[in-house]
């Protein structure tokens, strides 16, 4: 243990990859092997942004391997909000086609980095339940990343049913275990059935996000993490451009409650 603490120390506490945000590398130590990460959200929230945030930190702030599957987009469109956000191209620009000339060129820029990244695979999976879970296994071990984003996960379950979503889950959970390696989903939470579904994926999960977007601010809280109690965090949501951590856009108290709330009001 003495030897751990002078690793934590000359590391500054981190013990995987680092979060592009101060908030979870205090809470959790990084990305660790083995991690099973669920951002959870509703309907348009940002968890796709936030999840390409992370694969894009990841491959070029630390320089490690990232697989990110998807369920729901195609390789296009997830190439598209990568590409804004390698580049730092407001992806709302973007997609109403407001950006200027000196934006189209870091776009080509960015895209030729990308295509002869070796670091960066995208992929998309139109299955679900077990084969689904086949495919992911078999990418993993082909690219060998340090962290897989799966964006859609919910829509990799058999239904909506919670039953299904909690085979998926737990499936996915053993899969990081067994394989050795982090991973990363985005799941979208049901309004009718918020309170089975929010269960379902956060009783097996090693860090759990909840995303609340307002307006322009992404506002995220991790009930249950490895080193504290939680963290709760505010990111200017400009999707393109760094979602810069700000303190929460509350009181203390407020922030303290909100935290608490995640594990009974969903």
């Amino acid at each position: 243990f003495v030897d751990a603490a002078t690793y934590y120390k000359e590391n500054q506490g981190l013990t995987g990859i680092p979060w592009p945000w101060a908030s979870l590398n205090y809470a959790t130590g990084g990305i660790n092997d083995g991690d099973y990460i669920v951002v959870l959200g509703y309907r348009k929230s940002r968890k796709s942004h936030v999840a390409v945030e992370v694969a894009v930190h990841t491959v070029q702030d630390c320089g490690e391997p990232v697989l990110i599957i998807s369920n729901e987009m195609s390789f296009i469109d997830m190439l598209e909000r990568i590409g804004c956000r390698w580049s730092q191209v407001s992806y709302d620009g973007f997609i109403h086609g407001a950006l200027s000339d000196d934006d189209i060129t870091k776009l080509k820029n960015a895209h030729e980095e990308i295509t002869h990244q070796p670091n960066l695979t995208i992929a998309h999976i139109p299955v679900t339940g077990k084969l689904a879970l086949a495919k992911v296994r078999s990418l993993i071990e082909k690219h060998k990343p340090a962290l897989v984003i799966w964006d859609g996960h919910s829509l990799s379950s058999d239904s909506d049913d919670w039953k299904d979503v909690y085979f998926m889950s737990r499936r996915t959970r053993a899969l990081a275990l067994e394989l050795g390696v982090s991973i990363m989903i985005t799941a979208q939470l049901n309004p009718k059935k918020s309170e089975a579904s929010y269960k379902a994926y956060h009783q097996d999960c090693t860090v759990s996000i909840r995303i609340e977007k307002d307006g322009d601010w992404c506002h995220c809280t991790t009930p249950e993490v490895r080193k504290a109690e939680g963290a709760s965090w505010s990111m200017k949501c400009d999707a393109g451009f760094p979602f810069l951590e700000s303190p929460y856009k509350g009181t203390e108290d407020d922030a303290k409650e909100k935290v608490s709330d995640e594990m009974v009001e969903i």
